[in-house]
């Protein structure tokens, strides 16, 4: 009896936990820190403020962008640990406060150069003795032999300083000199001050990608300072209220300001650790000091360490993935990326600082900031709305419309870091990132106040050329090098706002809207298929060359290849005006099976992970493969993902091909690997394709599972023979939010082509404008 109740136990122990993997093993933060990535490999809390990660190298501004999270796997130096980071991001800045732990004699003020060691304080180190996991990293700097551990809450970043026995002197540096996006002048003022605790506080303001950027910090160590150096080495000397401020001040002086700061703190060698507590703040340096009180008060590592690990287990386990190790590696680390951003910009105390640069206090939501909405609209964020929806969806929402509120021009952010605007990229994407939220009945926010705010983004005439799209119905390229792109891009904006005015009753408005939301029409030349850039004359800009990207070219960071199919609001028009299903079929193929030279698009940013002129490195191409779908031809969407997944993803630093665009690389991978895709956030539906694991479980928040089951997959059993929702064939090509949402069972029938039944079925369509 004892023995068949120990074998039942282990039985259902063993059952349990191949049930529920610890996702944190399969989570490898090494992943896209490679050629194109740009994901950095340090330690966060989930949507953190701090990013707390080794920098390898800060290049100056022309040369940086391979070094836009400020680590390259590639690279054989560490200059330091900084505080901040983007996950991902096309562009850069940040790499806030850089601490770097030495044992020299005498502490060098300069990084050095790559190829001499001890030139300056940036040291080797071997990816031999790097452990990087969701809340943790770690690495031992080969010159100083100091092993440096480095863990996160929210606010807090906490390093752990070994140092080797026989060193005799401890020190670390700090440089707020250094900055990733660097260039002269980028610190337009900077500050450190030595409290009477042994407090060290200060701030730096930039003048990076956003203008103005204002940083507070507060440090605490472990052990008492046994001495401190403080610098400005800004050069030439500056001269500041009619006296000359030295390039070393004495030991004696607790503060500094100045251009070009920089400190050493001392320590007594002792038997343990060095603990280094480094609290953020956007505000101030009394509330960095009350952030560093709420989130850790003392110096326990560990304790942190578990505390933040057990936050990121809770949000990893909102999704399980049971596939294969390399497979279950690449999923739960897309997932992880998904959750890095949008990151809390807000002090406990709720104040954040805006876009007017001004101090505000937030009521009853977290202030988020990390924009990216031209990448995380399409993807990223209606993931969001499935496995975060109460919490940070809402949070985001009014985060946009609090920014919307403090912004001088009176509309929502465009791509906004830290409260300040960087007016990057194109289109006023908040607005279907709100839209879906709506229609998908997730409401913590003003809704009136979101519609309002809505309308005046779409309306906000010296934008981005809005006044002539409204004046022509297209916006010319007379005199805007992205014409075509924006075009397209606000008329599907318009369409989700004319969804959101007809579900609050506003008809007027929707009327309006739903006009502007064919827009995209005007630009798309049935003559020959494709969108182009049109001359305020109304004439189509010759010569025309769909290949073109780049400098004038029309398209933003693509062509007309990957744009002309973009108006996910009326794929069915768009066939329509192509000539029917088998002529979308036909450029669709003709875009994929190109043989295209990449030395040509060398000089065009984000153009990477091509698959003749599909383009998955960058974003307008992620909905692509799953137009097939709409063109009746299921088949081709499950063979173009397989190439996609098989060729663009992998568990390895260089396992993204193209910037992870604070996520939005990764969701799609997400999404993909279940089964289907958001291709027209604001519809509620999502197009199926075909799903690349096993089983996979979402746990929804209303506690409520929805499990995706895939029978027969192999290698060769790469299409669908049937798709079944709770038992139930579908006689469609969609699911609905509300389904997913309701809980319950997707299963796929995976076969060979020549027996995939379902794919082959005259199937209902998903939505368009056009029926």
């Amino acid at each position: 009896m004892k023995l068949r109740y120990l074998l039942a136990l282990s039985l259902a122990t063993f059952g349990c936990f191949a049930q529920s993997p610890d996702p944190l093993k399969y989570v490898d933060p090494m992943i896209g820190t490679g050629p194109e990535g740009h994901t950095f490999p340090g330690a966060s809390a989930p949507f953190g403020m701090v990013q707390l990660s080794p920098d390898t190298q800060i290049r100056p501004f022309k040369q940086s962008y391979k070094w836009a999270a400020g680590y390259r796997y590639e690279d054989t130096t560490i200059l330091g640990f900084s505080h901040t980071h983007f996950s991902g991001a096309g562009h850069s800045d940040l790499g806030d406060v850089l601490l770097t732990p030495s044992t020299a004699e005498r502490v060098p003020l300069e990084p050095g150069e790559i190829d001499k060691p001890k030139s300056g304080y940036r040291s080797r180190f071997s990816h031999e003795t790097e452990h990087a996991e969701p809340g943790y990293y770690a690495v031992t700097l080969d010159d100083s032999g100091v092993k440096a551990e480095l863990t996160a809450t929210t606010r807090v970043g906490v390093h752990r300083y070994t140092f080797p026995a026989e060193a005799t002197t401890w020190h670390v540096l700090m440089d707020l000199r250094s900055s990733i996006y660097n260039y002269p002048g980028k610190v337009l003022w900077s500050r450190v001050r030595i409290r009477r605790d042994g407090t060290i506080t200060g701030m730096r303001e930039t003048r990076g990608w956003a203008p103005g950027r204002q940083l507070y910090f507060a440090i605490r160590f472990s052990q008492p300072l046994s001495g401190h150096h403080l610098y400005n080495r800004e050069d030439p000397a500056p001269v500041y209220k009619g006296f000359k401020t030295p390039g070393s001040s004495p030991e004696d002086t607790d503060a500094i300001e100045g251009r070009g700061l920089e400190a050493v703190f001392d320590f007594s060698p002792d038997k343990g650790p060095l603990l280094v507590t480094v609290a953020l703040s956007p505000v101030s340096e009394e509330n960095a000091i009350a952030n560093m009180k709420a989130e850790v008060p003392g110096f326990d590592f560990d304790k942190v360490r578990a505390a933040t690990q057990a936050q990121w287990r809770a949000e990893l386990n909102r999704v399980e993935f049971h596939a294969s190790p390399e497979t279950q590696r690449s999923l739960y680390t897309s997932l992880y990326h998904t959750l890095l951003a949008p990151s809390v910009s807000m002090d406990v105390n709720g104040e954040y600082r805006g876009p007017d640069n001004q101090v505000h206090k937030a009521a009853n939501f977290r202030f988020v900031s990390s924009l990216s909405l031209w990448d995380t609209y399409r993807a990223e964020q209606p993931l969001m709305t499935l496995i975060e929806p109460a919490a940070r969806t809402n949070d985001l929402v009014n985060s946009m419309l609090a920014s919307r509120q403090w912004s001088p021009f009176g509309i929502l952010p465009v791509w906004q870091f830290q409260g300040i605007e960087t007016w990057c990229m194109i289109g006023y994407h908040a607005v279907p990132i709100i839209a879906d939220a709506y229609m998908k009945g997730i409401r913590g926010y003003d809704t009136k106040a979101a519609l309002d705010a809505m309308i005046a983004s779409a309306t906000y005439a010296p934008y981005g050329n809005l006044g002539a799209y409204m004046k022509l119905g297209y916006v010319p390229v007379d005199n805007d090098s992205e014409a075509a792109s924006k075009t397209v891009e606000y008329a599907f904006d318009d369409w989700t706002i004319a969804r959101t005015a007809k579900a609050m009753g506003d008809a007027k408005a929707a009327a309006d809207f739903e006009k502007r939301a064919g827009y995209w029409r005007n630009n798309f030349n049935v003559e020959d298929g494709f969108v182009e850039p049109r001359l305020e004359s109304g004439a189509y800009r010759r010569p025309f060359d769909p290949g073109r990207a780049g400098a004038a070219s029309g398209f933003t960071e693509g062509n007309a290849w990957q744009y002309s199919w973009y108006q996910p609001q009326d794929e069915l028009g768009m066939i329509k005006l192509l000539g029917g299903d088998e002529k979308l079929v036909a450029k669709l193929d003709e875009m994929f099976d190109q043989k295209v030279d990449p030395a040509r698009y060398a000089d065009v940013e984000d153009i990477s992970g091509m698959i003749g002129q599909y383009i998955h490195g960058n974003e307008p191409s992620h909905h692509l493969p799953y137009l097939y779908m709409y063109a009746g031809a299921a088949t081709k969407t499950q063979a173009r993902l397989k190439q996609i997944v098989d060729s663009q993803y992998k568990p390895a630093p260089d396992g993204l091909v193209g910037n992870d665009d604070l996520g939005q690389m990764s969701a799609w991978m997400v999404f993909t690997s279940l089964g289907f895709y958001p291709v027209t956030p604001g519809s509620n539906q999502y197009v199926i394709g075909r799903p690349f694991v096993e089983r996979a479980v979402l746990h929804l928040p209303n506690g409520r599972s929805f499990t995706v089951r895939a029978d027969g997959l192999s290698e060769a059993n790469a299409f669908v023979k049937d798709v079944m929702l709770n038992g139930k064939t579908l006689d469609r090509s969609y699911l609905t939010h509300e389904e997913l949402m309701a809980g319950g069972e997707l299963r796929f029938v995976m076969s060979a082509e020549k027996d995939a039944a379902w794919s082959r079925r005259k199937l209902k369509l998903p939505y368009s404008m056009t029926q």
